[in-house]
């Protein structure tokens, strides 16, 4: 449907981003995820640790606290190592039959290192000037939440009205 949409201006899909992460690296990003339910602030027990979080103790609602406000944290309900294993199911049956329907346009980006050099590769192959027309894929706990944010604001891409779009034709 997509496809179809977009030829009808002349247009179409100019880039497939995906960011690889193996499995196994997955259940550690996920499960260590805590969020400010009312700000979306993110932490990681490990990798971005609340202030409130002394060394050597459990996280806990008592112990993950926002920096800003003080409130608890929380986790999803569906960041448990169970519910990966379904996610991740799900991800690959799902998405490999569209990467390899955009094979001449699907670029793969190793979302297993810093940030910063996942930004650095992204930002690489965003270099040419035109318009694009870009989707993202990558399992749960690859990136897609920290760096989509910065594709917006360095190549001024409105992923909000895109969604908004792609959730009113396909998932209404």
């Amino acid at each position: 449907m997509l496809d179809e949409m977009l030829s009808e201006n002349d247009e179409k899909v100019s880039m497939v981003l995906e960011l690889k992460v193996p499995d196994s690296i997955l259940e550690e990003r996920i499960c260590g995820r805590w969020i400010h339910k009312s700000s979306g602030r993110s932490y990681h027990v490990k990798f971005c640790p609340p202030k409130s979080l002394k060394e050597n103790q459990v996280p806990s609602a008592e112990t993950m606290l926002d920096d800003e406000t003080g409130e608890a944290l929380m986790q999803r309900a569906d960041d448990t190592a169970e519910a990966l294993t379904k996610r991740l199911e799900a991800y690959h049956a799902q998405t490999t039959p569209i990467l390899n329907m955009y094979g001449d346009v699907h670029k793969a980006v190793d979302a297993n290192q810093k940030p910063d050099q996942v930004w650095r590769d992204i930002f690489y192959l965003l270099k040419n000037p035109n318009r694009y027309i870009c989707m993202i894929f990558g399992p749960p706990g690859a990136g897609k939440g920290s760096q989509a944010p910065k594709m917006v604001q360095e190549r001024n891409i409105n992923f909000e009205q895109i969604f908004t779009f792609l959730k009113i034709q396909f998932f209404s």
